[in-house]
């Protein structure tokens, strides 16, 4: 709950940073030799001017992440007591209204361990900074200390680079945390025509690390943002849509679930484009893995649009869009034909043809009582699908021919059909349906056909 809390403070906070990745913190460590197997551990902080870091005290959990050392478990390694740490400053801190206990400038913290063989001996230091307005999100540091028993000289810890062999003070190079870059971005545009383009912002993730969507809760972490310049002489289009694939899962950083995306992700805004030869704007987003997030990040971008005429495109987009229509009816034309041979089909084609005929005085009588069937069948269909998709959505027939529970229900009713056509039980419609049937198409005329 402490994480979360502060995760949120400082997410808020970082809306206001224009994308500067602010590292006030260096850390350096080393190890003293006390005795033959006993050591002392040090953690060595340097802060920038204006920026505190807390101790490992302090009154409450509604208030900032105290600094806290975890080790790594150690057959070979016994801690001598608890890390220590000088006599910190407490003073008021405006950022969260309550007197805490930090330190500026910097501070040394030191853990005494003893050692049983040569070993080394690792773990992650969690330290949170802040100045007089703002807060940055917790780091996580990993640090390790080569320890032997047969050395007398001060061994060198290692941090995030290979140790150096002569006691002296170790360069912040050396200690200096890793900077995560996860997410690379690239922009592109695509021309649809009729003065429309397609803007693309591709990201690109790294394994193990996933990117927000535009779409997150509240008292979540900071979604993806878009900004676009104003006094462009653009219309945008909609929104901006997210194509990828989204991932919802619970977030430990955050204890919730969370939409976000893994590998790789495309923000796509439609734009009618004006006189203006760029579309400029900002894109905010912030990263995590299982472990840790890294603070909100802003991406400026200006992307070059074209300026070519759109007439010759547009005609050839008409062409192509009306050859579409012609091959779609062809295609639905002979698609008909071939249904006419299909078991359900092909039996009713002499029971119809017979009931013209039977019904018809003379040859051109039976050939418009039969176009009229066929209008008919056309003007029930289309007023079927019309109602269907006016009610429930142009989607809505594609849906329920593809739905699994449609087609399941289907599926049993055609078994239960097919048994019953193998003379298990009979199926028969209730007698006043079946003689308002007969007693319709008895009647000839428009009704009977209809």
């Amino acid at each position: 709950m402490r994480k979360f809390i502060l995760l949120l403070i400082t997410s808020l906070v970082f809306l206001q940073v224009s994308g500067q990745i602010l590292d006030p913190v260096k850390w350096t460590f080393d190890s003293k030799r006390i005795d033959s197997d006993e050591f002392e551990l040090k953690f060595k902080a340097k802060l920038d001017m204006g920026w505190h870091l807390y101790s490992q005290n302090l009154p409450s959990d509604d208030g900032p992440i105290a600094t806290s050392f975890v080790f790594d478990e150690s057959d070979a390694v016994e801690r001598l007591g608890e890390v220590t740490e000088p006599k910190a400053k407490t003073e008021y801190d405006p950022n969260f209204d309550m007197e805490l206990s930090y330190f500026e400038n910097s501070v040394e913290f030191v853990q005494r361990v003893k050692i049983s063989t040569n070993t080394v001996f690792k773990g992650e230091l969690t330290y949170m900074v802040c100045d007089a307005s703002k807060c940055l999100p917790p780091e996580y540091v990993p640090y390790s200390f080569e320890l032997s028993i047969k050395e007398a000289e001060t061994s060198q810890a290692e941090s995030t680079v290979d140790e150096t062999e002569e006691l002296a003070p170790v360069s912040d190079l050396d200690s200096k945390p890793e900077i995560f870059d996860p997410v690379s971005w690239s922009f592109s545009t695509k021309d649809l025509g009729n003065g429309e383009q397609l803007i693309s912002f591709d990201a690109q993730i790294d394994e193990g690390w996933h990117l927000y969507s535009q779409n997150i809760p509240e008292g979540g972490p900071l979604p993806t943002v878009f900004r676009f310049a104003e006094g462009q002489d653009h219309e945008l289009i909609g929104k901006v849509e997210e194509v990828g694939e989204l991932h919802e899962e619970y977030d430990p950083n955050f204890m919730m679930d969370l939409s976000f995306f893994s590998g790789k992700v495309s923000f796509q805004q439609k734009i009618k484009s004006g006189s203006d030869s760029q579309f400029k704007g900002e894109l905010e987003f912030m990263v995590c893995d299982d472990e840790k997030c890294l603070p909100p990040e802003i991406v400026e971008f200006s992307i070059k649009l074209s300026s070519e005429p759109m007439l010759n495109q547009d005609n050839e987009s008409d062409k192509l869009r009306a050859k579409g229509f012609v091959g779609i009816f062809i295609a639905g034309f002979l698609g008909g034909l071939l249904a006419l041979l299909t078991p359900c089909v092909f039996p009713m084609i002499p029971l119809t043809v017979s009931f013209f005929t039977k019904q018809s005085k003379s040859k051109a009588q039976g050939m418009s009582n039969a176009i009229l069937y066929g209008i008919f069948i056309i003007l029930i269909y289309v007023g079927l699908g019309f109602m269907t998709t006016w009610i429930f959505g142009p989607d809505a027939l594609n849906e329920i021919s593809t739905g699994f529970w449609f087609n399941l229900i289907f599926f049993f009713m055609f078994v239960v059909f097919a048994i019953s056509f193998f003379g298990a039980f009979e199926i028969t419609l209730p007698s006043s349906w079946v003689n308002k049937a007969d007693a319709a198409s008895d009647k000839g005329g428009f009704i009977g056909i209809f």
